[in-house]
């Protein structure tokens, strides 16, 4: 299942992150990179005030594990989720 985590604008622009609990990894990622989960993050974005938000290109999906901590050694980490940033800009 995919969920919406939250909006942050760390880097000084708005990002969407998403997250997908789906067990089979393989399909998690791919179920991230679809255009309904684009339109998932304009959806929160527009709702928490981005006035006609559109996404940009997103990263690739990235492993977390159960504390939502990137996955950067998966030999000695545990994969739990996998999630996905979608950066968001003001359209015109």
């Amino acid at each position: 299942m995919i969920s919406v985590l939250g909006l942050s604008h760390e880097t000084g622009k708005p990002v969407v992150t998403l997250k997908n609990d789906n067990p089979n990894f393989n399909l998690s990622i791919e179920e991230l990179k679809a255009a309904d989960v684009r339109t998932m993050a304009v959806k929160h974005a527009s709702e928490q005030g981005i006035l006609n938000a559109r996404p940009e290109m997103s990263e690739a999906p990235y492993a977390c594990d159960k504390q939502g901590d990137y996955v950067d050694k998966p030999h000695t980490q545990k994969i739990d989720h996998y999630r996905v940033d979608i950066p968001i800009c003001r359209g015109m």
